[in-house]
């Protein structure tokens, strides 16, 4: 099974305490299963860069650049033309159901279903409705 973390999830490795869940299902499940998106890096880069300069955010800068980068080496699953056709596809259906689901969500979700991949998220509610399979932590 591979399984791609939600940015929610990824944050959890910085929380003190993380979600117990959430920490539980991590040191349970083998790393080379457990897969970050590009969109996952854009959207901790995009909460980095609205810290002001300190402490905090060289801290995290430096988690993002060596220990996750390091961490998930090899295991990035990226936007490709494939991704694109199905988060075209999962937006027009949503948009006829009357949802509007968030755009870097719903790539996430295209992400996961182009590669056959479940989402690790603690927004299950959203992915589910864009008819994405999600862990049950």
């Amino acid at each position: 099974m591979k399984y791609l973390l939600d940015t929610d999830v990824i944050s959890q490795y910085r929380k003190r305490p993380p979600n117990p869940r959430v920490d539980a299902w991590i040191k349970r499940t083998d790393d080379r299963e457990m897969y970050i998106s590009e969109i996952t890096y854009a959207e901790l880069w995009y909460g980095i860069h609205l810290l002001p300069a300190g402490k905090r955010r060289t801290e995290l800068e430096n988690w993002v650049e060596d220990d996750l980068y390091m961490q998930f080496f090899n295991r990035v699953a990226c936007v490709g033309l494939g991704v694109a056709q199905r988060y075209g596809s999962l937006m027009a259906r949503a948009t006829k159901k009357g949802y509007s689901p968030g755009a870097l969500d719903t790539l996430i979700a295209a992400i996961a279903v182009d590669n056959g991949m479940v989402v690790a998220t603690l927004n299950r509610r959203d992915f589910e409705r864009l008819g994405v399979e999600t862990v049950e932590f």
